[in-house]
């Protein structure tokens, strides 16, 4: 054991350990061979390229309302009053509530993609650049006026992004990915929602709606996010398959500067191994 940190969560105290765990990366996957593409979205949390969607909703309905109910009344309150002390309270077991279900949601959908891929390939997303807010749009014809600038719908998609725990994912497979030998691959980004995956024609119109992809080239027509999730995996194998001499893989500079750090601190074997169902996940 090395040390231990103590916090408190609200009533809630906690005790985290750190040790030395002595878990060995093994030198092959139990399934050599295999690899999934990853495509993360809103209406979907993730979606495979073998077609299978993990999603779960975090936050209710009922939630919702009970939380903009909470907020209205600590807006009513003095700061430093007892009543102040308990809606934040109240706000903060709501919120450790979805908090807990965000990080449950991840250690699961981890432990499923990892026992069961050699390799993962992920997108390279910048999710604090993609949640920033619209700058302000002033009216030139009105003096200390601004003009609409959708500040208000890039706010409810941020807040949807935000909600999805896209870094808790990839994090979790990473951690696991440890212990399992899987190679967790990130690449650009760029076109592989507009991107047919059996032709490769891109194009915007390709996407047709958020779930329908046609290709105006081919005529292909498939689930949207699979269609992506395919061009992520095709894009990590290329990625795999061109490791430099001496580099470990997983660690190599990928093509594109996007991903490039996570890329060097991937979680792979040491050894490269030659080359559906769901795997059961663990209960207490």
């Amino acid at each position: 054991m090395k040390n231990a940190t103590v916090t408190r969560n609200g009533r809630h105290w906690y005790i985290s350990f750190l040790i030395e765990d002595e878990i060995t990366t093994p030198e092959r996957h139990a399934h050599p061979g295999s690899g999934v593409g990853i495509d993360r979205g809103v209406a979907k949390v993730v979606t495979r390229s073998d077609g299978v969607l993990h999603h779960r909703t975090f936050v209710g309905l009922g939630e919702l309302a009970h939380d903009a109910k909470l907020r209205r009344e600590l807006a009513r309150t003095k700061k430093g009053s007892k009543r102040r002390k308990r809606a934040l309270a109240r706000l903060a077991g709501l919120s450790r509530r979805v908090r807990h279900r965000r990080e449950d949601f991840a250690a699961q959908t981890a432990h499923i993609l990892a026992t069961r891929f050699e390799l993962i390939a992920l997108e390279a997303l910048k999710t604090k650049n993609m949640t920033t807010a619209v700058a302000p749009k002033p009216d030139p014809d009105n003096e200390g006026g601004f003009l609409p600038n959708g500040a208000a719908a890039k706010s409810g998609m941020n807040r949807a992004l935000l909600d999805k725990g896209w870094y808790r994912i990839e994090r979790a497979i990473r951690s696991k990915a440890r212990s399992t030998g899987t190679h967790v691959i990130t690449v650009n980004p760029a076109y592989t929602s507009q991107t047919c995956n059996p032709c490769g024609h891109t194009a915007r119109e390709n996407r047709e709606s958020q779930a329908v992809f046609r290709c105006v080239a081919c005529g292909h027509r498939a689930h949207a996010d699979v269609n992506a999730a395919k061009n992520i995996l095709a894009a990590g194998r290329a990625e795999h398959m061109t490791a430099r001499p001496a580099a470990r893989v997983g660690a190599r500079k990928p093509r594109a500067a996007v991903g490039r750090k996570a890329n060097r601190q991937a979680t792979a074997a040491p050894i490269p191994s030659k080359g559906g169902e769901l795997a059961g996940i663990p209960r207490p």
